[in-house]
């Protein structure tokens, strides 16, 4: 899995807001459309933990602003 999709109905210019705090590949793709696409994809499919950044990606949209969060997973150790 690993791969989160979304799709909005836009009719009108939007504003996007892309929030990463991991290592990351984006591409942004613009066009006369009236719906907006965000593909979530981890970095490598091979990869557990970017699988899990992937899925737990968030997008939201909201009167005019698209906004795609990807975090780091906590890892927790004693050192």
């Amino acid at each position: 899995m690993g791969t989160l999709m979304k799709t909005f109905e836009t009719t009108q210019p939007i504003a996007v807001v892309v929030d990463v705090s991991v290592r990351a590949d984006i591409w942004i793709v613009a066009g006369n459309r009236t719906d907006t696409v965000v593909n979530v994809q981890p970095r490598s499919a091979t990869r557990a933990l970017d699988l899990k950044v992937a899925e737990q990606a968030t997008v939201d949209y909201t009167e005019g602003r698209l906004q795609v969060r990807l975090h780091p997973l906590r890892r927790y150790s004693w050192f």
